[in-house]
């Protein structure tokens, strides 16, 4: 997804949003000023969010422990910040897969306008 079309930004901004998330715009975006610039009900909510968001992924998308262990830092009681920040992006991606379909379903309406008269 090229991110310097701003349709794309939309895309991507509205799928964080939809989900909970803290809008993300790329992978490298910095999430502890994103919560330092809320209240802090808010950067709480959106923290736990973020954490759910992150267990539902490594629920439904890990087959392999020991991999997940490794390079996410599932089960460790403190995570590594490199493991910290391989979850963020991890999660970004999920944010990029759906925006990914948002963007086709988009397209493909586009394409096809005179099926809605139908």
């Amino acid at each position: 997804m090229n991110s310097n079309n701003p349709l794309h930004r939309f895309i991507l901004f509205d799928t964080a949003v939809e989900m909970g998330l803290v809008p993300l715009l790329t992978g490298d975006d910095d999430l502890k000023n994103a919560f330092q610039q809320m209240d802090p009900e808010e950067a709480r909510r959106a923290k736990r969010k973020y954490r759910k968001t992150w267990r539902r992924l490594v629920i439904n998308r890990f087959i392999k422990k020991s991999y997940a262990s490794k390079y996410y830092g599932v089960g460790a009681p403190q995570p590594s910040r490199g493991q910290l920040n391989t979850r963020k992006h991890y999660v970004f991606y999920e944010i990029l897969r759906r925006a990914g379909i948002k963007l086709r379903d988009l397209k493909n309406n586009v394409e096809h306008p005179e099926e809605d008269k139908l």
